[in-house]
C-alpha cells in the first residue's frame, strides 16, 4: 500500500482567545481543508501583552491574525506581508456613556486600545485631543465602563458590547467609519521569508483557510458547536451568537470574497497613518500586499500594450464626455427649475378640471376635448386620440388631435386587446423604429411623422371600453411620472364615459326604466315631491344593504342617512337647483348602510314633471357608487403628495405647504424656520445591510424626526435619506437650537434592525425666513449650503446658514459644551453675599452665588451659563454642588461665629420638575448627615415657579417647611404672583428686586412701591430683604421704611468664603458696622 503523504506542520499565531472571531480558521482544520492542502495547523491563543508580529517574525508561528497596525511595522522594517483580509470593516469602536455626540468626550475619562489607531485618526478628525498620560491603562474589561470607572472606552463591536447589554447599561457607539475612516480588520499575515522558501503552501494556506471562512459564515450554529466542544469552555453560545450576528456586516461575505483586499482601500489607511504622523507619505504597498502569481508573462504583456493604451484613450474619451454630460445636465437642472414648477402646476390644474368636467360635462364630446387638453398639458405629446369599441366590438376613433384622415382610416379597428380583455396594462413604445413587435406598421408611422407612442386601455368597473393614445415626433422615454399621470386621465376618462354610456342606456326608454326600477343592479330612484315619496329600486336597496321592508320611503329618512358634514352642501345644492328651475342636479355625498359603513355615491337627477305653475312634481335619477373611485382618488393623491416609504410629505407636498408657511409669516410678521437634515452614513448601512434594512431604518429616523418637533410643524422627506422640517412661527433661534439638538441626540441612538444595529448620524442645515430669504427656492439653496457646512465640519451637527448666527451658535454650543467639563474640572466657585440687619446692622445671613472660573474666558457670567445649564439639565448636578458648598459653609459660620447663621440657596424651577425628584430627599438628607438644622439654609425661587406651579411644587415647598428650611422668593415684584400664593405655599422671605431699590431717591413711585411691600409682608408675618443697596441713602430710606434685611455693593459684593469670614471676623471687632450707630 502506498503510504499517506506527511503533512506539513504551521502554526497560526492567533490575535486573542478562541472565539468566533476566528471561526474560518478552525472549520478549514475541522473540514479537512487544510489537510486537502497538504497543511496539519496549530492554533495559538493570543493574550493581554502578546506581541502577534514578533511571534510570527521569530518563527513560533508561520502564520498570524493582526491588525491594520502591520503597515507601522512594516515601516519599521519588518517584513510582514498581508496575505488576505477578514474583516472589510474594522470592528473598533468605541463605546460611551452619558453623551449625545463624540464630542462630548472632550476631557473625558478613556481607555483605548494602543493598537486602535483607526480610532486615535477619529478623534483626531472629530478634533477631540487627549492627552494620553490621563488614559486609563487598557485591560480590555468593559466593567470599568459598566462601573462609571471610565466615560469611554475602545473595543470590538462584535464583543464589548455584548457585556453591557448584559448589564443593562445604556451606552453609544461612535464608529470610525462615521468621519470617513475605514481600516480593515483581522489581516491574515506572514513573512517574506515564508513566501520566498514555501511559496506553495502559504498560497495553499491562504485559500483554504478562505473557503474555511466562508463555510463558517454560512453555518455559524456549526462553527459556534465546535468552538464550545473543542476550542474555548470560557464562552457561552448567546455570547458566541452575539459576535457571529455582528460579524457579518462586517465581513460582508454576501457581496465579497473573503480574502479580498483593495489596495486602494489599503493606501486610504496609510494616508491616514499618515496623517496621524505615523507614516511618510505615499507609502509604498507593493510588497506588502499578497500576490499569489507575481511573475508577469511580459511577451503577452507587449503584444496587449497597444490595445490596451487604446482602451485606455476610449475609456478616458467616455468619461470625459460623461463628465460634461452630467455638468450640462446639472447645469440645465438648475435652468429649468422654475419651469419645472410651472409645469407641475400646470399639471395639477388640468387634472383639476378634467375631474371637474367628469362630474359637470354636458356631452362626452365635450369630455373628449378636455381629455386630450389635459393629456398635451400633462405629458406634453404632439398628438393624443380616443378609441371606443361600438357595439360590434371595432375599435373606432372618438376624438383626435394631430391626426390625419389617412391614418384614422388606417388604424380604425386596429386594437392591441380583445374586448373582453380583462388585464389589459399601457402600450409604451419609446421609439417605433425599435418596436419589435410593431414592425409591419413602422411605415404608417412614418407617414404620419410619429417615433413614439402610447396606448392606453380606458376601463370602467373591469370593463375595457377603448384606449386612447399619445404620439410624439421624436423618441420619448416615458417617466414615471407622465405613467402617471397618464394613467390617472384614463381613469377619469375611462369613469366618465363607462357613466355617461350606463346613463344613456337606462334612460333609453321608459321601459327600460321600469325595468331597471324593478330589477335593475344599479341604484334607480324616483321620487314624488308632492307626498315626498322615495322609491328606489332593488339594486339601489341592496347597494346599502337594506331589503324591501327595512328601508323607509319617506324622504326625511333618506336624507336622515347622508353624512352630517355633507348636509349642508347638500341642502344647497337642491336650493340652487329650485331656486333656478334647473333641469338635472347632480352632488357626491356620503350615505350611511346598514351595517354603519360610509358609502360615497354621485346622485344624478332630472326632472320629468312639472305642473301648471311649473314647481316640480316628479324627479328620476341613480347614485352611482363612488367608493372606489374616492379610494383611488386618495391613493393617487397620497401617491403624489407623500413618501410611500415613510408616509411623510415628499417634496411636491413640502415645497407646497413651505410656500403656505411662508405666506402666512409674511401677513403676521412671524419667523419660521427651516431646517435641511442629512442622515449621515446611511448609504454605508444601505450597501451593507440591503435595502430592505435601509428601509426600515428610514422609516424608524421619520418617527424619530417627527417626535422632536410640535404637531405645527412639517416633516418631509425630499429624496433619499434627506428630510427638511419647516418650524412654524419661530420665537427665537433657541428653540430651533433645541429642536435640532433633540433631532441629534435621537438619530444618533442605535438603530435596532433585525439582528443587526447600525448607526448613523445627521447633519442639519438651519435657515430662517425672513432674515435669509424669501423665497421657496432661497431657503432650500440656503438651507442646503448650511447643512453641507455641518457635514465638512465633522457631521452629527447643525449649522445656521447666516454667518452672524453660525457665530452666535458656534459660541453658544463651545459654552455648553465647556460646561460638562467645568463641574468635573472644579472650575466653579461659590461666593457669598452678607445680607445685612437693618435694625442692628450685624451680619446674620449670606447668599450664595456661583461664579464659573473659565481657565480661557476668565470669569464667564451666570447669566450666559445658567440659561444653558437649565436648558441641558446641567443645573441639577450644578445646583446640587452649590447647596452641599453652602450647607458645609454654614455648618462652618454656625460653629465657628453665629449659631443661627443662615445661608441662602437659589433654586432654579428646572429642578422643581417631576424628573429631579429625587435631588430634594438628597438635599433634606444631606442636611441630617452635616447635623445642621434646616434653618441654617433658606431656598430662593422665582414667582414664575408659583405661577406654573403643579401639585408637587406645593409638595416640595411644604417639605422644606416642614424640615424647618425657609423659602424666599427673588426678585418680588417683577412677576405676577398674588398673595395667595404667598400664604399657599407659606413663603417666609420676599428680596425686593434691585431694579425697585436702585431709584428710591430719585423716583417717589419705587420707593412707595418698596414701602406697600414691606407693610404687606409683616401684615402677612413675613421678612422683608432688600437687593442691590449701593448707596447710604438707599439704605437710610429702607430702614426707615422697616425693611428687615438689605444686601449690596453697600455693604460688600459676593465674596470668596475667605474674605467672606473676614468680613464677619471685622463685624465682630467692630459691632454695629452698619447699623443706627452710623
Amino acid at each position: 500500500m502506498p503510504q499517506a503523504q506527511a503533512l506539513d506542520e504551521v502554526t497560526l499565531q492567533l490575535k486573542w482567545l478562541h472565539q468566533f472571531q476566528f471561526a474560518g480558521y478552525y472549520m478549514a482544520e475541522e473540514l479537512g481543508y487544510y489537510r486537502e492542502a497538504g497543511l496539519k495547523v496549530q492554533f495559538v491563543e493570543g493574550k493581554p501583552g502578546s506581541d502577534i508580529v514578533a511571534n510570527v517574525l521569530e518563527g513560533k508561528a508561520e502564520f498570524g491574525v493582526g491588525t491594520s497596525d502591520l503597515l507601522l511595522q512594516r515601516k519599521e522594517g519588518k517584513p510582514v506581508v498581508v496575505l488576505g483580509v477578514v474583516f472589510q470593516h474594522s470592528p473598533f469602536v468605541l463605546m460611551a456613556r452619558n453623551t449625545g455626540s463624540i464630542h462630548d468626550l472632550h476631557g473625558k475619562r478613556l481607555m483605548i486600545d494602543p493598537y486602535a489607531n483607526e480610532l486615535l485618526a477619529y478623534l483626531q478628525k472629530e478634533g477631540i485631543t487627549h492627552d494620553r498620560r490621563s488614559w486609563t491603562d487598557y485591560h480590555y474589561d468593559p466593567q470599568s465602563l459598566i462601573g462609571g470607572r471610565i466615560d469611554a472606552m475602545s473595543g470590538y463591536i462584535t464583543d464589548e458590547p455584548y457585556y453591557l447589554d448584559k448589564a443593562g447599561v445604556s451606552y453609544q457607539l461612535y464608529t470610525p467609519r462615521s468621519g470617513g475612516i475605514d481600516f480593515y480588520g483581522d489581516n491574515l499575515f506572514t513573512t517574506e521569508q515564508q513566501i520566498k522558501d514555501y511559496p506553495q503552501r502559504v498560497q495553499a494556506f491562504q485559500e483554504a483557510s478562505m473557503r474555511g471562512w466562508k463555510y463558517a459564515m454560512a453555518h455559524p450554529e456549526e462553527a459556534i458547536d465546535l468552538i464550545l466542544t473543542k476550542y474555548s469552555r470560557r464562552q457561552t453560545r448567546p455570547r458566541l451568537q452575539f459576535e457571529a450576528r455582528n460579524m457579518a456586516p462586517l465581513i460582508q461575505a454576501e457581496l465579497v470574497d473573503i480574502g479580498y483586499m483593495n489596495p486602494g482601500r489599503w493606501k486610504h489607511i496609510a494616508d491616514t497613518y499618515a496623517d496621524l504622523g505615523l507614516l511618510p507619505g505615499n507609502f509604498p504597498l507593493q510588497s506588502f500586499l499578497y500576490d499569489p502569481h507575481p511573475q508577469l508573462d511580459l511577451t503577452w504583456l507587449y503584444r496587449s500594450l497597444a490595445f490596451l493604451l487604446l482602451a485606455v484613450v476610449s475609456v478616458s474619451s467616455y468619461l470625459v464626455l460623461r463628465s460634461n454630460r452630467r455638468l450640462k445636465l446639472a447645469n440645465r437642472k438648475l435652468v429649468t427649475s422654475e419651469e419645472y414648477g410651472r409645469k407641475r402646476l400646470t399639471q395639477t390644474r388640468a387634472i383639476s378640471e378634467l375631474s371637474e368636467a367628469v362630474s359637470h360635462a354636458e356631452s362626452l364630446e365635450q369630455l373628449y376635448e378636455v381629455a386630450l387638453d389635459t393629456l398635451q398639458y400633462t405629458v406634453g405629446c404632439d398628438r393624443a386620440s380616443i378609441l371606443l369599441f361600438d357595439p360590434d366590438g371595432i375599435i373606432r376613433f372618438k376624438a383626435t388631435r394631430g391626426i390625419s384622415e389617412a391614418y384614422i382610416q388606417r388604424f380604425t379597428g386596429h386594437s392591441p386587446w380583445h374586448p373582453d380583455e380583462k388585464n389589459a396594462h399601457p402600450i409604451l413604445v419609446p421609439d417605433s423604429e425599435q418596436w419589435e413587435n410593431g414592425k409591419k406598421l413602422v411605415p404608417e408611422f412614418r407617414k404620419e411623422g410619429i417615433r413614439a407612442l402610447g396606448f392606453v386601455p380606458l376601463l370602467h368597473q373591469g370593463r375595457l371600453l377603448g384606449k386612447f393614445m399619445v404620439y410624439f415626433d421624436k423618441p420619448h422615454q416615458f417617466s414615471e411620472e407622465e405613467v402617471q399621470l397618464i394613467q390617472t386621465v384614463a381613469f377619469h376618462v375611462g369613469y366618465a364615459i363607462g357613466r355617461k354610456q350606463a346613463e344613456s342606456a337606462l334612460l333609453a326608454s321608459e321601459q327600460r326604466w321600469s325595468f331597471a326600477l324593478e330589477g335593475g343592479g344599479d341604484c334607480v330612484w324616483d321620487w314624488n315631491l308632492e307626498n315626498n315619496q322615495v322609491a328606489l329600486s332593488k339594486g339601489g336597496q341592496s347597494m346599502f344593504g337594506y331589503t324591501d321592508d327595512e328601508i323607509g320611503s319617506d324622504i326625511s329618512e333618506w336624507s336622515s342617512r347622508a353624512h352630517p358634514d355633507d348636509v349642508p352642501h347638500l341642502l344647497e345644492a337642491l336650493r340652487k337647483f329650485f331656486r333656478e328651475r334647473a333641469e338635472r342636479i347632480s352632488s357626491e355625498f356620503r350615505v350611511r348602510c346598514k351595517d354603519g359603513s360610509w358609502k360615497w355615491i354621485l346622485s344624478r337627477g332630472m326632472v320629468v314633471h312639472r305642473n301648471e305653475e311649473g314647481r316640480v312634481t316628479r324627479m328620476i335619477g341613480t347614485h352611482t357608487d363612488l367608493t372606489e373611485r374616492k379610494r383611488a382618488e386618495e391613493t393617487i393623491q397620497r401617491q403624489a403628495n407623500y413618501d410611500p416609504l415613510t408616509l411623510l410629505p415628499n417634496r411636491r407636498l413640502f415645497r407646497d405647504r413651505l410656500e403656505l408657511e411662508i405666506r402666512k409669516a409674511h401677513r403676521a410678521g412671524l419667523t419660521m424656520g427651516l431646517l435641511f437634515i442629512d442622515l449621515d452614513n446611511f448609504k454605508e448601512v444601505n450597501d451593507t445591510l440591503g435595502h430592505d434594512r435601509g428601509d426600515e431604518l428610514l422609516v424608524e429616523a421619520a418617527q424619530r424626526i417627527n417626535q422632536c418637533v410640535r404637531e405645527s410643524d412639517t416633516v418631509a422627506r425630499i429624496g433619499g435619506d434627506e428630510f427638511t422640517v419647516i418650524l412654524s412661527e419661530v420665537e427665537d433661534t433657541r428653540s430651533i437650537e433645541r429642536v435640532a439638538q433633540n433631532i441629534i441626540a435621537e438619530l444618533v441612538k442605535p438603530f435596532v434592525l433585525g439582528a443587526d444595529k447600525a448607526f448613523i448620524s445627521a447633519s442639519i442645515g438651519i435657515t430662517l425666513y425672513p432674515d435669509d430669504a424669501f423665497e421657496v427656492e432661497d431657503l432650500l439653496k440656503h438651507a442646503d449650503q448650511a447643512m453641507y457646512v455641518a457635514k465638512n465640519a465633522g457631521r452629527n451637527r447643525y449649522s445656521y446658514f447666516t454667518a452672524a448666527m453660525q457665530e452666535h451658535a458656534e459660541a453658544r454650543m463651545r459654552l455648553a459644551n465647556d460646561l460638562r467639563t467645568a463641574l468635573e474640572e472644579k472650575q466653579f466657585r461659590v461666593y457669598y453675599q452678607p445680607i445685612v440687619e437693618l435694625r442692628s446692622g450685624e451680619i446674620h445671613k449670606a447668599e450664595a452665588l456661583i461664579r464659573w472660573q473659565h481657565p480661557e474666558r476668565g470669569m464667564v457670567s451666570p447669566m450666559q451659563f445658567i440659561p444653558l445649564a437649565e436648558e441641558n439639565g446641567l443645573i441639577r448636578e450644578i445646583g446640587d454642588w452649590v447647596f452641599k458648598q453652602a450647607a458645609q459653609q454654614a455648618k462652618h459660620l454656625r460653629q465657628n461665629f453665629n449659631p443661627d447663621f443662615q445661608i441662602s440657596v437659589n433654586k432654579s424651577p428646572v429642578q422643581f420638575r417631576i424628573g429631579d425628584a429625587p435631588s430634594q430627599p438628597n438635599w433634606l438628607d444631606h442636611l441630617h448627615q452635616l447635623g445642621l438644622e434646616g434653618q441654617a439654609i433658606a431656598i430662593e425661587i422665582t414667582e414664575s415657579l408659583l405661577l406654573d406651579a403643579e401639585p408637587e411644587v406645593q409638595e416640595k415647598l411644604l417639605d422644606f417647611r416642614d424640615e424647618g428650611v425657609q423659602v424666599a422668593i427673588d426678585d418680588f415684584g417683577t412677576g405676577y404672583s398674588s398673595l395667595a400664593y404667598l400664604k399657599k405655599f407659606d413663603i417666609d422671605y420676599l428680596k425686593i428686586d434691585q431694579s425697585f431699590v436702585r431709584n428710591l431717591e430719585s423716583d417717589p413711585e419705587n420707593m412707595a412701591l418698596c414701602e406697600a411691600i414691606i407693610v404687606m409682608a409683616h401684615k402677612l408675618g413675613l421678612k422683608v430683604v432688600a437687593e442691590g443697596v449701593e448707596t447710604e441713602a438707599q439704605h437710610d430710606l429702607l430702614r426707615s421704611a422697616g425693611c428687615d434685611y438689605a444686601q449690596g455693593y453697600l455693604f460688600s459684593k459676593p465674596v470668596p468664603s475667605t474674605e467672606f469670614e473676614a468680613l464677619l471676623r471685622e463685624q465682630d471687632e467692630q459691632p454695629r458696622l452698619y447699623g443706627n450707630s452710623r
